[in-house]
């Protein structure tokens, strides 16, 4: 793959990055502003979600900025 190419997919990864961060301060915000013990228990599941998609698009950045081969799955 072109250098040029491989820098927009890393630079695509990392904007992604960047929204789980966000979208996972966002669901502790709500889990630690709500009262209700269900909301809270789904904020929470949904702040983990975000800390794993930014784990997958991590190591996928990471497999781009190597030039290793990266499996979806």
């Amino acid at each position: 793959m072109e250098d040029g190419k491989h820098e927009d997919i890393a630079q695509a990864l990392r904007h992604a990055m960047e929204a789980e961060i966000h979208g996972q301060h966002f669901y502790e915000m709500a889990a630690a502003s709500t009262k209700d013990e269900q909301g809270k228990a789904i904020f929470e599941r949904l702040a983990d979600d975000e800390k794993k998609h930014y784990r997958y698009l991590s190591d996928a950045y990471a497999a781009v900025k190597t030039g290793d081969s990266f499996r979806i799955e």
